[in-house]
């Protein structure tokens, strides 16, 4: 392209009947260098700002995902509290209430949050909240014998904590 912009160029200069001495068409050719690299280094600068842009879009979506599902679990603890309270396997309410708590897993699952490790597992700072220690000789230290909030992550990155109560070991 640069080469046809260089050539197009004395032709025209030559149509006008300006003369080409060696020198000015040194000095031609010198601008024609110095415009390709302005032309050049414009371009640069658009793809810079394109993959920027695209990084800050990315990252803003990221942002309201998140503070949306954050608005959204509140509703989901909910929905937990009255599975867990009614023990009573043919009831149709607790049905509905089943059928609810998964769709809104369903859709949290569509859109990578998942749910932090909980009962059983390790405690872990990075997703797990303490919100009380229990001494037992049944478990190893540091284990979660019970989850009080269910914690939320997305791609590797915290949504919520999990609030959690951990074994330590007894003093006998």
């Amino acid at each position: 392209m640069f080469d046809w912009l260089q050539t197009n160029w004395i032709e025209n200069l030559r149509k006008k009947r300006i003369l080409l001495t060696p020198s000015t068409a040194s000095t031609a050719q010198s601008e024609v260098i110095q415009l390709k690299n302005k032309y050049l280094c414009s371009l640069r600068e658009i793809d810079e700002m394109r993959h920027r842009f695209a990084r800050q879009s990315e990252t803003h979506k990221n942002h309201l995902l998140v503070k949306i599902v954050n608005d959204f679990l509140p509703v989901v603890d909910s929905l937990e509290r009255a599975i867990a309270s009614d023990h009573e396997q043919e009831n149709p309410w607790r049905e509905g209430f089943v059928r609810t708590y998964e769709q809104f897993q369903a859709i949290l699952a569509k859109y990578d949050v998942t749910l932090v490790p909980g009962l059983g597992s390790p405690f872990d700072p990075r997703w797990h909240e303490a919100i009380s220690l229990v001494q037992t000789q049944e478990h190893k230290a540091g284990i979660v014998l019970r989850v009080v909030e269910s914690g939320y992550r997305r791609n590797n990155q915290l949504v919520r904590a999990a609030k959690v109560i951990v074994s330590t070991q007894s003093v006998p």
